[in-house]
């Protein structure tokens, strides 16, 4: 049973991996440093960003969009316009925006959303997180489906018969 999960998991992952191939779109590490470290804060250890990852996010689809709205902080996106660039269905999408907007990782205006700026430390996580992505995406993948199979068997436990 796992086996299935983690292959359905790995693939849609591979599926994402694979679409930003060519640009490397929001995994891409030379784009800009936004990071607030720059500035003299402390960097952040790929433990801690992997921790995030494993508290944080659910799903690759909402990596894809706090990534996607991370780096770009000056855009608003609608729902629509959501659903076009992570080429997502609505539900996935909704869900996503439910998670990061409950976390306080995004905001939403007037139907439409933006990366919620967070206090530098946490800024400075996801920024890593988006350099991370592009140099080490099956570790990035395997923090969110361990993460994954941790919340399912509890769930799952929470059915067992007790002698």
């Amino acid at each position: 049973m796992w086996s299935g999960v983690v292959l359905a998991v790995a693939t849609s992952y591979y599926d994402v991996l694979q679409r930003n191939e060519g640009s490397r779109g929001r995994y891409d590490a030379t784009q800009p440093d936004r990071s607030p470290s720059q500035g003299g804060l402390p960097t952040v250890t790929e433990e801690e960003i992997l921790s995030f990852v494993s508290s944080s996010i659910t799903s690759t689809w909402e990596l894809e969009l706090i990534l996607l709205l991370y780096n770009s902080p000056e855009q608003s996106w609608s729902r629509d316009q959501l659903n076009r660039e992570l080429r997502a269905s609505q539900e996935v999408i909704r869900r996503a925006v439910r998670n990061l907007r409950g976390q306080g990782l995004i905001l939403e205006t007037e139907g439409n959303f933006s990366y919620a700026r967070g206090d530098d430390r946490r800024d400075t996580i996801i920024n890593e997180l988006r350099i991370l992505c592009n140099n080490k995406p099956i570790t990035v993948f395997n923090a969110i489906s361990s993460a994954q199979a941790a919340r399912l068997k509890t769930f799952s436990d929470a059915f067992r018969f007790r002698e």
